[in-house]
């Protein structure tokens, strides 16, 4: 039996030592790890491919699990979740091309469903090197899905580290015979200390939101104050065009930069001033299948045998090589 090595008892776990030498998260049996020579990545296959730790050397860059505890309570606001289709669609309904869709109400409290179908299911292997992996699911394989959501479909992630890069790319494929709804966004938490680091993002209009996080379809001009200190964010803003999201760390003489690609046209930023931001990409906005006639929403669908292709890149450098 394998078993998370949180549950090992004692005389499992030293037999495990070697496990733990070779991968950095110990809490999952299945963590893949790829290295080059200056990141160090671990994705979880079980928990929908979240890429969960990313390290330059020995400092890490996202926020990753330290206990089982903390990650079982809010699985979403640790590493790289897959969002399809991302965050919340009122009421966990809505209608297109005379289509009546009806996703599981998983946010019962308000009465909404929440970050899609993929982000705690499992990925299987499809190609591995010491540093890229490319991973798949399948719809087929879980048939409760087409309940609420009448397609076959396929998301296809890969993970490459390049230099001082890490770049992530998806692929959802539509293998269903009508067109299909297909929104995408990553629910990416950094390591963030709002008292000493700086947070930057290419963000033009805020969505106006009701009291159940939905946009009511008002926008206005963003205002990000430079400092997060004392700011608590849940906020959905559409991007003007530059389609990154920036982090410096001085105490590590890091920067981070997280580029985007030019479909991926809205961003929710997270923050709760409790050691991470999540800056979250998305093609489509909260709630955009109530908003398809707006353009700014981002709502598109694909047609049968059509691939929607997602890429991001998180760039780490050193301060002081910015500067020469």
């Amino acid at each position: 039996m394998q078993w998370p090595l949180w549950c090992l008892p004692t005389t499992a776990l030293s037999r495990s030592a070697e496990k733990r030498r070779r991968f950095k998260l110990k809490w999952f049996p299945d963590a893949v790890e790829l290295k080059n020579q200056h990141l160090t990545a671990v994705i979880i296959l079980s928990e929908g491919a979240n890429l969960m730790s990313l390290k330059r050397k020995s400092t890490e860059i996202l926020r990753a699990p330290t206990d089982e505890a903390a990650y079982l309570k809010r699985k979403v606001l640790f590493g790289t979740p897959v969002l399809f289709p991302p965050n919340r669609i009122e009421d966990g309904t809505f209608t297109f091309n005379r289509t009546t869709y009806q996703l599981t109400l998983n946010e019962p409290e308000l009465n909404n469903h929440i970050h899609g179908f993929v982000s705690e299911r499992p990925f299987r292997i499809k190609s591995q090197s010491e540093s890229s992996l490319t991973v798949v699911f399948d719809s087929e394989d879980h048939p409760d899905i087409s309940k609420g959501f009448p397609h076959h479909f396929q998301v296809e992630l890969d993970f490459e580290l390049k230099g001082e890069s890490l770049i992530k790319r998806c692929r959802i494929r539509n293998l269903s015979d009508s067109e299909m709804p297909a929104g995408f966004g990553w629910h990416t938490s950094f390591i963030f200390d709002a008292t000493t680091d700086v947070f930057q993002v290419s963000v033009n209009e805020q969505w106006e939101l009701n009291e159940r996080n939905l946009p009511t379809g008002q926008r206005s001009i963003a205002h990000l104050p430079v400092s997060l200190e004392g700011v608590l964010l849940d906020d959905a803003f559409t991007d003007n065009g530059g389609r990154m999201a920036s982090i410096v760390r001085p105490k590590d003489q890091i920067r981070i930069d997280y580029q985007i690609s030019d479909n991926v046209t809205n961003w929710v930023i997270f923050h709760e001033e409790k050691g991470f931001i999540c800056p979250e990409p998305y093609t489509w906005v909260t709630n955009a299948p109530h908003l398809q006639d707006d353009p700014a929403s981002g709502f598109r669908s694909i047609a049968p045998g059509e691939i929607l292709n997602i890429e991001a890149t998180i760039d780490i450098k050193l301060l002081e090589e910015e500067v020469k």
